[in-house]
């Protein structure tokens, strides 16, 4: 499988890249990356240039490998998943790389993926790994690494509900500031699906005592707190 990135040699477009190349050299201020890291990150960020020997020496993150991508499409990402993910599977047996980028997406990179993904290409992004409504159970969408694993992994309703939550929340908080929109804004038919499926606690109007959460750790009171502000922000 082969993607046409001639488009990247195009002088407007690469001069509005370097622009925006500004935004990963800003996260790396602490020197977590080596300079030769960032070299090759900033290769693969113009130009997609990538072999997955090279990427197990350097380790690009996973979820950076869909990020960085020049190319936001089904069949860029099927590439990335095919060609450059590792394969590395978890202990549950499921692929790292996917478990990373499906629990990124969702819990904490969508709104804040750098200004070179609009709000249309982040919706994308979820709706193909995630469908247009909340399973139990899902694979990936392709077979992802060298081996081609593509194994059923488990989804937490709650986690996905807290997430939702929490990125409304502070997108509603800070409106006037200009926060991005998250995709959570325009998928509520989704989360509306969630809604039979989470903790009821989630729902009481007393709230619950601050020390209580669910089985995969998420604080209680935190998203009654939240989910009572966002329903003050509407009625307001």
């Amino acid at each position: 499988m082969s993607i046409d990135l001639s488009f990247t040699q195009e002088q407007e477009w690469r001069k509005e890249r370097e622009r925006q190349w500004e935004y990963y050299e800003i996260t790396n201020q602490d020197g977590h990356y080596s300079k030769k890291q960032m070299a090759v990150q900033k290769a693969y960020y113009f130009n997609g240039e990538l072999t997955s020997q090279d990427n197990d020496k350097l380790r690009i993150g996973e979820v950076a490998l869909i990020f960085m991508y020049p190319l936001k499409t089904t069949e860029a990402w099927e590439y990335v998943c095919r060609a450059l993910m590792s394969g590395r599977r978890r202990d549950g047996g499921e692929p790292e790389g996917y478990y990373s980028l499906l629990h990124g997406l969702v819990e904490g990179v969508i709104g804040d993926m750098g200004e070179d993904w609009s709000h249309n290409e982040h919706c994308a992004l979820f709706d193909w790994l995630l469908g247009d409504h909340f399973q139990s159970e899902i694979k990936p969408p392709v077979p992802v690494g060298p081996r081609g694993i593509q194994p059923n992994h488990r989804l937490d309703p709650n986690r996905f509900y807290s997430a939702a939550v929490t990125f409304l929340f502070f997108w509603l908080k800070d409106v006037k500031k200009n926060r991005p929109r998250p995709v959570w804004a325009s998928r509520l038919d989704y989360l509306m699906g969630l809604l039979p499926l989470v903790d009821e606690r989630f729902f009481y109007v007393d709230e619950c005592d601050y020390s209580e959460g669910t089985e995969s750790g998420i604080g209680i009171t935190d998203i009654q707190y939240k989910l009572h502000r966002i329903l003050g922000f509407m009625k307001s």
